[in-house]
């Protein structure tokens, strides 16, 4: 996604991804992209992750926590021209890149989920750990007990009002552990591995019965690295 030989706007010209809607708080591209590389360090030394080794459902990571947006476009004369995101979490695809820095996959969980619908997500996908936020930290704590993920493998994502929680690492606290520690090897993909290469691991509304899994694979989500 920040390789600009592949037709990408360049990262100097881009736009801020994501702005909070409430606060203002924001990165520029290039914040965002560093702030993934510090995050997957972090991660691959908690998780004992590497991003050539094991299989992508090795490194499964739960995503559980609010993600409310609005859009708005910007306009120049009578004509609308472009789209800013702002958004309350603007972290929730920083720690989604850092899991793809292992070829890992990210389970994103609805943020209405019970503990014990989010406990079946986290055992049917093999999760390995959690970001959440502290509003949701509860529901989080119970689910993970039950799938059998470890209280410190619980990490916090920050909202205006609910940055941190005691007792919890958030995701600033990894973000400056991995400022300390040796780079995250690069990946090696063989030929048309983006298309058999699972990224997300999303569940539908379960309307049915149980939400049952459905994965996105990575050339789903690099066809329009424009913007």
């Amino acid at each position: 996604m920040k390789n600009e030989k592949y037709g990408r706007c360049p990262i100097a010209k881009s736009r801020n991804p994501f702005t909070c809607g409430l606060t203002g708080k924001t990165h520029t591209t290039a914040e965002f992209f560093e702030r993934v590389d510090y995050l997957a360090r972090a991660l691959g030394q908690k998780m004992g992750w590497k991003p050539n080794e094991e299989t992508p459902w090795d490194k499964v990571l739960n995503i559980f926590s609010v993600n409310t947006v609005r859009i708005s476009r910007r306009s120049y004369g009578a004509a609308a021209v472009g789209v800013c995101l702002q958004v309350v979490q603007i972290d929730y695809m920083t720690a989604a890149y850092a899991v793809h820095r292992f070829s890992g996959i990210v389970t994103p969980a609805n943020a209405a989920y019970s503990a014990p619908e989010l406990a079946h997500q986290l055992k049917s996908s093999g999760a390995k750990a959690i970001f959440t936020c502290v509003p949701l930290l509860a529901t989080a704590l119970e689910a993970a007990k039950s799938a059998g993920v470890p209280k410190d493998k619980v990490f916090i994502l920050p909202m205006p009002g609910f940055v941190k929680k005691e007792g919890f690492t958030t995701l600033e606290d990894l973000i400056n552990e991995g400022k300390k520690l040796p780079e995250v090897e690069p990946l090696r993909w063989a030929k048309g591995q983006g298309a058999r290469q699972p990224a997300f691991l999303c569940y539908s509304s379960g309307t049915s019965g149980l939400p049952v899994r459905f994965p996105s694979v990575e050339t789903h989500l690099l066809g329009r690295p424009r913007c």
